[in-house]
């Protein structure tokens, strides 16, 4: 029977439920030829869906929902604001960003922008993307958090 294998942090690791080490899509597929690998997010961006299909064409990938650059909260054609906030919504995130300590990590993990800079604001009742903006679940420099990060 082969390996039982859970989704973990994004198409870049997978953990193999049988012995816990940690594999990509991409070196699992060249281990095992002629095995389809699906991937069944339930959220996804655009994003994330254009860079798993570049990076890893051999997945089948079929999320239930795909976001558009419009529920980033730095879009232009943001669903978030009204058209009279829009403009001046980033510059409100990242001031008060920077008063709870949150860094600026170029896109990268725990970014006020949220990770690859996505802004998104969205969580699920027992998760948080990376992808979301900290101030929602950031508890450093005394932050109250909004939603408990779990």
């Amino acid at each position: 029977m082969p390996p039982l294998l859970y989704y973990y942090q994004g198409v870049n690791s997978i953990i193999n439920l049988d012995d816990s080490t940690f594999i990509s899509f991409r070196m699992l597929s060249n281990k095992m030829r002629g095995v389809q690998f699906f991937y069944i997010p339930l959220i996804c961006t655009e994003y994330g869906y254009n860079r798993i299909k570049n990076d890893c064409p051999e997945v089948i990938l079929s999320p239930s929902h795909i976001l558009s650059e419009r529920y980033s909260a730095f879009s232009n054609h943001s669903i978030i604001w009204p058209d009279h906030l829009r403009e001046t919504a980033s510059h409100v995130i990242q001031s008060v960003s920077k008063r709870a300590g949150i860094p600026d990590t170029n896109g990268g993990e725990q970014d006020w922008r949220g990770f690859h800079k996505l802004g998104l604001a969205l969580a699920i009742h027992d998760t948080i993307p990376d992808a979301t903006l900290p101030i929602f679940y950031w508890e450093k420099n005394g932050w109250k958090p909004l939603i408990q990060r779990r």
